[in-house]
């Protein structure tokens, strides 16, 4: 079937419904393969985006849900899971700069547990809430030695505690002193 706008598509009706396995051609050079159910995305499929970008994976009702991979035309990959279009859940992004997260999502946000690993092999582990650490954390310099560990809160190192430790307060918080309970 032919629409004005140049949109085509090529493949199985059910009861006048798109259903079953087809192509999707958009009049703006997007083009979907793969499962349709009721006119809509639903199940395996790939969508190679006009611009070049590309989703393979799962669909419900024209949206990315259950597990996939996005590239993005600047070299950006995340393999994970979809909720309603969202990166929700489990998953692994790379930048194109070599830095990656593998980790909890939510809303595409990095929400929940994580460890964020700089190009130059510095890391980040610990509790996500909008993107930035908010919990407790270990930051690593690039050599593997620990930079920071604590409490964070936007992204911003608050404090750690130790009961006692060499050079540092008997109890309670500290800054600049480093060591483990």
């Amino acid at each position: 079937y032919e629409w004005d706008d140049g949109d085509k598509y090529v493949g199985e009706y059910r009861n006048g419904y798109r259903t079953g396995q087809g192509t999707y051609y958009h009049g703006s050079g997007s083009i979907y393969i793969g499962g349709f159910k009721d006119n809509k995305r639903n199940g395996l499929g790939t969508f190679s985006y006009a611009l070049g970008s590309e989703y393979v994976g799962w669909w419900k009702d024209n949206k990315k849900h259950g597990q996939g991979t996005f590239t993005w035309t600047n070299g950006d990959i995340y393999t994970g899971n979809f909720l309603a279009n969202a990166r929700t859940g489990n998953g692994h992004y790379i930048w194109s700069n070599g830095n990656k997260y593998i980790g909890d999502f939510k809303d595409d946000k990095l929400h929940g547990q994580g460890t964020y690993t700089l190009s130059n092999g510095a890391k980040e582990i610990g509790v996500w809430a909008n993107n930035k650490l908010n919990g407790h954390a270990i930051t690593y310099f690039a050599n593997g030695t620990i930079n920071q560990e604590g409490i964070f809160k936007d992204g911003e190192f608050l404090y750690a505690q130790t009961k006692s430790l060499p050079n540092c307060p008997k109890s309670g918080y500290f800054h600049n002193c480093f060591g483990s309970i």
